[in-house]
């Protein structure tokens, strides 16, 4: 699990953008075309959210270990590098093409806000259109609406190319204002994005309704992002209450669920402000609150509700508060103690020790992996990950090595036989014990097998350490 400390650090990347672009951003950079930008990696993350696809059944857990990835991509340095020959050395190219590309995305999202006067609560995914359209979109101070499209790659002749397929894409809708970015991610040096051409159009949606729905979207989508289920679907309900979509039985869910964020849920006062959320961790010894404006659970709060014109980092009790323009704060929880006593706070969320087996099941390959890497280093210490890509570990004097396969979204059901068969192949030749969230038998497999059934209860012992003896051990 990624660090509440790495969350924290604010890398700086290269930006340049052309003429046409200069006339549109923010009064203190219409005189160049070039900037170098910092991004706290925290805002990466929750960029990256916010225009994604809504996550089904998400805990933070999850998005921690599915998305957290792409920050142990980057090297710890104070300009943003990927950790290219290593991401391709130990995962295969396949992940580095996925790695560049969502950080593009994200990337975007950071980049277009700090030059542009956004309205960061409009930030969101475009839905309900054709395929071959931008990325996401928003909302300017002026309330124009301005269309994104992202591309990222670790090559430069690719970048530019992604450029030009960028800039048709931004075209496939109407929108105030369109851009196409091309991030070009770098190893031995700070990494780069080019923003081009923003073509005027009109959009005939009514202000006030286009920016109320954009933010209501916003919000489902960071906090789907970030395994805050119930905030999610809180603001998906908001967005059928605004569009009048929403019916009988789904207001009274709503106004269930207002009653338990508003009045149940853990919450903290800061500035004469309360905001609902929960306190997740430990990871490195260290908490993270997450929670949102309290304003913005009530209809009348939400509509009302302004983004502040920059975020506020308060230092108070060891503990740093990050509050953002669009209302969401995250705490570093330093000194919990301190935290839980002035908040009084007594309920803590999950961990690596508590993940759940829906966790199990919708993390990525990789997440998978490095879960079971965390399993063996709790229990037995260092643990190698080897060429063949097995997990080697110490175990009673012995060397043992540990092959992970992984099914994303079984539900338990019971694997089909090519899916055996391809467990079977991986491990034919290799000396060592298969590792996989697949609901089989282990005397159906003919070599030493770590199972589903294993894994649900390894969740219900919280992964005790004697229990992972029993198990990693046998």
């Amino acid at each position: 699990m990624i660090s509440p400390l790495k969350l924290f650090d604010k890398p700086t990347i290269n930006i340049t953008w052309d003429n046409v672009v200069r006339q549109n951003v923010k009064p203190c950079y219409r005189g160049q075309n070039h900037a170098r930008i910092s991004i706290r990696l925290f805002d990466l993350l929750k960029c990256l959210g916010s225009v994604q696809p809504k996550r089904i059944n998400s805990s933070w857990m999850a998005s921690l270990m599915d998305y957290g990835y792409l920050l142990e991509r980057l090297s710890d340095t104070p300009d943003l590098k990927l950790k290219i020959t290593e991401t391709r050395n130990q995962f295969g190219s396949e992940m580095l093409t996925e790695v560049s590309e969502l950080m593009g995305i994200g990337l975007s999202v950071a980049v277009i806000t700090e030059l542009f006067d956004v309205q960061p609560s409009t930030i969101g995914k475009i839905i309900n259109v054709p395929k071959r359209r931008p990325d996401w979109r928003c909302l300017l101070r002026d309330n124009r609406t301005l269309l994104v499209e992202a591309k990222g790659s670790i090559y430069k002749t690719k970048s530019k190319l992604q450029l030009n397929e960028a800039v048709e894409q931004k075209n496939a809708m109407q929108g105030d204002l369109k851009v196409a970015t091309a991030s070009l991610l770098n190893e031995t040096h700070s990494s780069e994005m080019k923003i081009v051409d923003p073509p005027i159009f009109n959009d005939e949606l009514p202000n006030n309704m286009k920016k109320h729905i954009f933010r209501a979207i916003h919000y489902a989508s960071v906090f789907s992002f970030l395994g805050e289920d119930i905030l999610s679907l809180y603001f998906e309900k908001m967005a059928k209450r605004l569009s009048g979509e929403i019916g009988n039985e789904e207001m009274a869910d709503k106004e269930l669920m207002f009653e338990e964020l508003q009045y149940q849920s853990p919450s903290i006062v800061l500035n004469n402000k309360a905001y609902a959320g929960h306190l997740y961790g430990p990871t490195d010894n260290l908490f993270l609150f997450l929670g949102v404006n309290k304003d913005l659970l009530s209809y009348r709060g939400f509509t009302s509700f302004r983004d502040a014109d920059e975020e506020c980092l308060i230092e108070k009790g060891g503990n740093q508060y990050l509050i953002q323009s669009d209302g969401i704060i995250v705490v570093k929880v330093i000194d919990p103690d301190s935290f839980l006593s002035e908040h009084q706070i007594d309920s803590v969320g999950i961990g690596y020790d508590n993940i759940v087996l829906k966790d199990i099941d919708s993390i990525r390959d990789s997440s998978f992996k490095r879960y079971i890497k965390y399993l063996l280093e709790k229990r037995y210490g260092g643990v190698d990950v080897i060429d063949d890509g097995g997990l080697r570990v110490t175990i009673n004097g012995e060397l043992r090595t540990f092959y992970c396969y992984h099914l994303r979204n079984t539900k338990g059901k019971h694997p089909q036989p090519r899916t055996i068969r391809k467990m079977a192949e991986m491990m034919d030749g290799k000396y060592g014990v298969l590792v996989t969230n697949a609901n089989i038998q282990r005397e159906e497999m003919g070599f030493p097998c770590i199972v589903r059934a294993d894994f649900e209860i390894i969740a219900e012992a919280r992964a005790d350490v004697d229990f992972l003896g029993e198990v990693f051990g046998r």
